[in-house]
């Protein structure tokens, strides 16, 4: 029964192994619907695409027995091999965003039943979805079944040797994690979340053990930066300066490196001597810095009034996305040293949109539809820090809005709406 909410193959998923899935395999579904789910996916394209593989029943067909013969990786999905394949056979190349398997019907696509000890087992056709609307059980289950690794917080290193994999009761990854006046340890289920959180907390317990550089800091200060300081998002200067505190912590720690295997109290103390000699100077850096980014953000808000309203919007919302309390301990460091680039940006663009408003139109256009497509794959994951990957096309986006409104200034990386649409399809969960 196409129609039924049941019809299709079903594939139950135990709690603890369903983070450890990789989406791919079950896209290639079983050899006897394996056609008809390549039959859809071709007649998914846009027509430009898709009048050049009619019939699409033959030409899935025939793109299936190739892959027989030229099988690529275990993690590509269907969708990619057909791509491969349809370029060998025909000469069409089909942009990876062109797929919309989304779009295959629900029967053709794998269902998934995860279970879980003594509750309602839950079902959906998208393996990533399942794991983000179950991520705070498997979290809690994790946890619970780990609970000797874990810690609710410590000022110092409390915690005795943390191993980087756990595998029984259920795989897991423990790891440091910053509670902001303490640092506990948690019990992450995948690796890439345990190592953004590890490094986290290792900067906050850093900045918690070491002498605090600050008084030294503010007594170097320039009039013109203690003026800009006080203009910030943040609440007070001294809870801007703690933030800059911790950024330059941070820096320090990536600049040496190894972070993970900081697993004991020696390991720390070592990485804490490493870093206090050069404290101080990394928190003047940021502090000073951080001073030229706010003097650039007033200019640009004193603009918004003049700009089109329409410019003035985008250029706001932009603004707010770079400058907002707790902006200077999240921006990562290569982006850190562009911020005032991308506000010296906004702020040639808010004029030149009063001058050459034809150009002003045609890029927000472009940056418009980028800007949603890219809101919509980050409502893709838990709330909470992004995967690097996806953070890397939010600051691709800055990049490209320098290539559109302020050429002069220079991008950091080759940059077009075509690679930001690259990087967004493969930054797409799996599955």
């Amino acid at each position: 029964d196409p129609g039924s909410g049941h019809d299709g193959v079903t594939v139950n998923v135990p709690l603890a192994l369903l983070t450890r899935l990789d989406a791919a395999p079950f896209t290639w579904q079983v050899p006897g619907l394996r056609a008809d789910v390549a039959t859809e996916l071709i007649r998914g394209l846009p027509k430009t695409l898709r009048t050049q593989l009619v019939p699409a029943p033959d030409t899935a067909q025939r793109a299936l027995e190739w892959l027989v013969e030229h099988p690529g990786q275990a993690t590509e999905p269907l969708w990619t091999g057909l791509g491969r394949a349809v370029l060998a056979l025909t000469g069409v190349q089909v942009p990876p965003e062109a797929w919309q398997p989304e779009a295959v019907p629900d029967h053709l696509r794998v269902r998934f039943r995860v279970l879980a000890d003594g509750a309602r087992p839950v079902v959906g056709r998208d393996l990533a979805e399942l794991a983000t609307q179950l991520a705070p059980k498997v979290s809690r289950t994790l946890n619970a079944a780990a609970g000797h690794l874990t810690h609710p917080g410590a000022r110092s290193w409390e915690f005795g040797t943390l191993p980087e994999r756990i595998s029984e009761p259920m795989p897991g990854f423990p790891a440091l994690v910053d509670r902001v006046d303490r640092v506990g340890v948690q019990v992450f289920a995948e690796a890439d979340a345990a190592t953004r959180a590890h490094r986290n907390g290792l900067r906050r317990l850093v900045t918690l053990t070491t002498v605090d550089p600050t008084r030294s800091v503010v007594s170097r200060m320039g009039n013109a930066t203690k003026l800009a300081l006080a203009t910030s998002p943040y609440p007070d200067v001294p809870a801007l300066l703690a933030d800059a505190r911790l950024k330059a912590t941070g820096d320090l720690l990536d600049a040496i490196g190894g972070l993970d295997a900081v697993r004991d109290a020696a390991a720390f103390q070592k990485l804490s001597d490493a870093v206090r000699a050069d404290a101080a100077a990394a928190m003047q850096r940021t502090v000073t810095l951080t001073g030229e980014v706010l003097q650039l953000a007033g200019e640009v808000r004193r603009a918004l009034p003049s700009a089109p309203p329409a410019t003035r919007d985008d250029a706001s919302e932009q603004l707010d996305g770079l400058i907002y309390r707790g902006f200077i301990a999240a921006t990562p460091a290569s982006a850190w040293l562009r911020l005032p680039t991308y506000l010296k940006a906004i702020r040639r663009r808010l004029d030149a949109a009063v001058t050459n408003p034809r150009h002003e139109t045609e890029g927000l256009a472009v940056i418009a539809d980028l800007e949603d497509e890219y809101a919509a794959l980050c409502a893709q994951f838990p709330s909470g820090p992004l995967p690097q990957r996806v953070a890397d096309v939010g600051w691709l986006l800055e990049e490209l809005r320098i290539g559109l409104f302020a050429q002069a200034l220079g991008t950091a990386v080759p940059v077009s709406a075509k690679r930001v649409r690259t990087a967004l399809a493969a930054a797409q969960p799996a599955g």
